[in-house]
């Protein structure tokens, strides 16, 4: 599979021989800007590589762990229209 930023540009060659079989699709991600995606895939990984030496029990792992989750919640743009819905379950986001 291959993804592409709608932000980039891109060419596709013509057919000459035999077919093209292609799927499309568009996701939504929870962060708009490029640039606070960058920061927490950084984070995350940073956090992933650390977990691995001190284990994910350690404080500062759980410590930058709910950093990531506190700002991903702040950051996030539709956040608030996941938050309001009633879930199937009888029971509403936090």
């Amino acid at each position: 599979m291959i993804l592409y930023p709608s932000t980039s540009l891109r060419h596709v060659a013509p057919v000459t021989r035999g077919a093209r079989v292609a799927c499309f699709f568009w996701l939504q991600s929870l962060l708009g800007e490029d640039a606070k995606r960058t920061i927490l895939f950084d984070l995350d990984i940073s956090i992933q590589r650390l977990s691995t030496q001190a284990g994910l029990g350690d404080p500062a792992i759980v410590s930058l762990t709910g950093a990531h989750h506190d700002l991903l919640g702040a950051w996030a743009e539709i956040w608030g229209q996941v938050r309001s819905r009633t879930w199937l379950n009888g029971m509403t986001a936090r």
